[in-house]
């Protein structure tokens, strides 16, 4: 049997946790402003695709670049991948696609790892949307602002400990875009994890031939004897190119490609 050496090495873009950006930003920045400041000296660039608002920010700065960095994607709501022959982050609104395509218990799914979080569980979020001034002597003044909150029925569900899960507040959404309460409701509602986060890895057999997984892809996740139906994404793809008798391994959740990152 050859020997065998497994090697494991951070991404070359995370090395911009290395280097500072002292200086600030405050006003209303475009996502652009913010990753033009971010990355700029970083050794990369930036691609930006589809239609993004501009935010209002305050002392936005003052730390590593990743830490920025990782703050724009929050702050924007984006996903990123990237392009290292080119030193390009490709900036999306969210990447991979929805594919009508499932992974089933005892069809496509030849074994399963499954980890089950319930910590960042959260029933309850507050938002807030447009705020309204006027202006009174050259002054402007707020005068209201559009709020709306989202409570989850389960909210009233029996935890593992025999007591309800209750009220757990999760960061207020803070956006201006938002001008009419019922979408910001929707928006919050689709927003809050009220579910455990799963983190499924699997071995998928026949998926070079029926489906070819692409990082961020929407697929559903059926497992029946674990009660396991669940929309879910792939946040990681595992390819042995020199092994053509094995198959791509994946990791699904029911969290972003960005929050399984962390």
């Amino acid at each position: 049997k050859n020997p065998a050496k497994k090697l494991y090495a951070l991404h070359i873009f995370f090395s911009i946790a290395d280097k500072r950006e002292d200086g600030e930003l405050t006003g209303l920045l475009s996502l652009s402003d913010a990753l033009s400041f971010t990355l700029n000296n970083s050794g990369w660039g930036y691609e930006i695709y589809g239609e993004n608002p501009k935010l209002q920010k305050e002392n936005f700065g003052n730390d590593n670049k990743l830490a920025l960095f990782t703050k724009i994607l929050e702050d924007w709501d984006v996903e990123y991948k990237l392009d290292t022959p080119k030193r390009m982050v490709k900036v999306y609104p969210r990447i991979g696609s929805q594919v009508d395509y499932a992974f089933r218990y005892n069809q496509n799914i030849k074994s399963l790892k499954v980890t089950q979080d319930t910590r960042s569980r959260r029933t309850a979020i507050k938002g807030y949307g447009k705020i309204e001034t006027i202006t009174v002597d050259g002054v402007e003044k707020q005068v209201g602002q559009l709020t709306a909150e989202y409570i989850s029925p389960n909210a009233e569900k029996i935890g593992p400990d025999g007591e309800k899960y209750g009220l757990r507040w999760a960061d207020p959404i803070r956006d201006e875009r938002f001008t009419i309460k019922g979408n910001l409701e929707a928006y919050l509602k689709e927003t809050l994890q009220d579910d455990p986060t799963f983190t499924v890895e699997t071995d998928v057999s026949q998926v070079s031939t029926e489906y070819d997984p692409t990082l961020g892809d929407s697929v559903l996740t059926i497992h029946e004897p674990l009660g396991l139906d669940l929309d879910t994404r792939i946040t990681e793809i595992k390819r042995f190119p020199f092994d053509k008798t094995k198959r791509a391994q994946v990791v699904i959740s029911n969290i972003s490609p960005e929050e399984a990152r962390k």
